[in-house]
């Protein structure tokens, strides 16, 4: 009988504790040692053209992946870097490790268009052309159809909310993907 008395008493005190723990007590109350922790500010929506204007500035980290003939391993380049102005400096691990900089650029990528990675020329390429347009939850996709070289190609600018993320360039004879880390 004891025992049954000792078991009601304490379901009707844990009862008790947990309509005061879900009721009464404020949040505030169990949140007080994560006061410190950063607030998440919306991101205001940036026009497409001034994320263009912001990228030919030229300071941002990059990712390349780049195939200019599907046929061989060697011809797929995986590289980071960072442009900042005039200078940049990265690092390829596919076909080989290799670092290079603006100066040696050119015989690092020999064997394909440099112009086809440069943001302020693919910009050029598509600024008088009108794009198909794709929404995505928090993305919009920019599909330019033009010819270059005399190939049919697409340029694809993928723009977040307050940035442009991702440019590829892709006809027959391969795909330029820029993906774009940090801005300055």
């Amino acid at each position: 009988m004891a025992r049954k008395k000792f078991l009601i008493i304490y379901g009707i005190v844990i009862l008790i504790l947990l309509i005061v723990i879900l009721f009464i007590v404020p949040d505030k109350f169990f949140m007080k040692g994560h006061d410190d922790e950063e607030v998440k500010v919306p991101i205001t929506e940036v026009a497409y053209e001034d994320q263009i204007k912001k990228l030919r500035n030229n300071k941002y980290d990059y990712n390349y992946l780049i195939m200019y003939d599907i046929n061989y391993d060697e011809s797929i380049y995986k590289c980071d870097g960072k442009i900042d102005g005039d200078k940049e400096e990265g690092s390829c691990t596919s076909p080989s490790d290799i670092s290079y900089t603006e100066k040696n650029k050119s015989e690092v990528f020999k064997n394909i268009k440099l112009e086809y990675m440069d943001l302020n020329y693919i910009f050029d390429l598509v600024k008088d052309v009108e794009p198909k347009i794709e929404n995505y939850y928090n993305t919009k996709k920019y599909i330019y159809n033009l010819l270059l070289d005399k190939v049919n190609s697409d340029i694809t600018i993928y723009s977040a909310v307050d940035r442009i993320i991702e440019v590829e360039l892709s006809n027959q004879y391969g795909s330029y993907v820029i993906k774009i880390k940090n801005e300055y």
